[in-house]
């Protein structure tokens, strides 16, 4: 039974919605611990070190990192019992706690980071991926950016269009798929049959540059010819990136990254990215990458935080969810808001126009707005799903030298009003973004609009 006042929170299902799913989007590497806690911040973590970014290995642990209740906790009681079978013994790593859940995620966090080399995020050529807000998927062959009276892509009129969302950070080039299959080219063959030529697509990076924008390549590791070695295709790389003047490259569809890639690029010049699709998963490409994609195809109705993104603040993540219409695309720029990220801006997916409304635009533009003026607070210590004293209100902690952003998100149903967070060590607060804040003797109190974000400023 669980102990009287305590509260649980289980590792696969970290604050359990209404609506069914979680409110924390999991790490499938990165299991939490599960957490007994008290309203005064004692407490206790236990973690199941499994096999990822060398947290050591054994198969019986993955049985409780799958928890989700205190009934499947009860059910593995026999399985948790220690005797002399070595596969029956399982690690565990039991932590007191004296602040809570913010102490009990912030050990967690230094366990995960432990035996990572994370200086790749740390270099200041790079350090531009990070204030990358608003990136564009630009699918070369829509109406949005090409130009069928001229037949060349008008990076000018892009640009221009972006403005709505307060300008477009970088943009993704989009040459080749689904244009894929025809006939015999590959992706390499498809940059020098860009529109105008390989010259063409130097033009447009070079508009882009002008303005401020950076402008990054797709590779499609699924499109390669058995031929090719990745020694052959790195230096295909590298030739494209120097004849463009291209600030990095996306890759497409993979969770990984080859370190050969990374070496390539930085010969070509420093300040080159490498974004992926998918979150990565595994070590090397954790330290390789510089900036991901946090996709998504569902809608469970509120803005999930990523566990990813408060495990590595370093990186750049981008929110998108391609098929969003209506409501879907609010949620989008919601969910970015709530996590202290930047967003793809989507529009033409592969030929299926799916535009961002005016409203949608200035929302994204107000939320730019906002995170280049609190960015200090956005790139430091984060901590998901802060204890909150309300049903159904969820809020993160972004939290810089001294001050922080705390972003709530109203799942309740209703107005949500009073105390919303105790055993604050801050003297004051006020609303930047939605709803109000207010802060006495360490208590903040909200006021939120049900469905809504609210961003609030703390200071000591």
């Amino acid at each position: 039974m669980t102990p009287n006042g305590a509260q649980e929170r289980f590792p696969a299902m970290i604050e359990e919605k209404s609506r069914g799913g979680n409110a924390l989007a999991a790490h499938p590497a990165f299991p939490m611990p599960y957490t007994l806690l008290w309203e005064d911040g004692t407490g206790l973590a236990v973690q199941f070190p499994i096999a990822a970014a060398g947290l050591g290995w054994n198969p019986i642990n993955q049985q409780p990192n799958c928890l989700r209740n205190h009934q499947e906790l009860e059910a593995l009681r026999l399985s948790l019992r220690v005797d002399a079978h070595p596969i029956r013994v399982m690690d565990a790593v039991l932590t007191p706690l004296q602040n809570g859940w913010p102490e009990g995620f912030e050990g967690f966090r230094k366990m995960i980071r432990r035996n990572l080399d994370l200086s790749q995020q740390q270099r200041e050529d790079l350090a531009w991926a990070r204030d990358c807000m608003v990136y564009h998927f630009a699918f070369a062959y829509g109406k949005e950016c090409f130009d069928y009276d001229t037949g060349r892509f008008n990076m000018t009129r892009l640009l221009d269009d972006g403005e709505a969302c307060g300008g477009y950070d970088a943009v993704l080039i989009w040459h080749q798929y689904p244009r894929l299959g025809l006939d015999s080219r590959d992706q390499w063959d498809f940059f020098e049959d860009f529109p105008g030529g390989i010259s063409a697509l130097r033009e447009a990076v070079d508009t882009a540059h002008k303005r401020g924008v950076r402008v990054l390549l797709p590779f499609k590791p699924w499109d390669r010819l058995p031929s090719k070695s990745d020694v052959d295709i790195a230096e295909a790389l590298k030739e494209v990136l120097r004849q463009t003047d291209a600030d990095g490259v996306f890759l497409d569809a993979t969770q990984t990254a080859p370190t050969l890639f990374r070496e390539a690029m930085d010969q070509v010049r420093p300040g080159l990215i490498l974004d992926i699709e998918l979150t990565p998963q595994d070590q090397g490409p954790i330290e390789l990458v510089t900036s991901t994609w946090d996709q998504y195809f569902y809608e469970w109705g509120m803005p999930e935080a990523p566990l990813f993104r408060y495990l590595f603040p370093e990186y750049s993540v981008h929110m998108t969810s391609r098929w969003a219409l209506g409501e879907g695309k609010d949620n989008l720029i919601k969910r970015a808001m709530f996590n202290g990220c930047g967003l793809v801006v989507w529009q033409d997916v592969f030929g299926t126009w799916l535009p961002f409304s005016q409203e949608q635009k200035a929302a994204i533009r107000q939320w730019k707005q906002v995170y280049r003026e609190w960015r200090d607070c956005f790139r430091g210590r984060a901590t998901p799903l802060w204890p909150t004293v309300q049903k159904g209100l969820q809020m993160n902690l972004f939290e810089g030298e001294n001050r922080a952003v705390a972003a709530f998100y109203n799942d309740a149903g209703q107005v949500i009003s009073g105390e919303a967070v105790r055993r604050l060590n801050y003297s004051s607060a006020r609303a930047i973004l939605g709803g109000t804040a207010s802060l006495s003797g360490g208590t903040l109190s909200v006021a939120i609009e049900p469905g809504e974000v609210l961003l609030a400023v703390l200071e000591r």
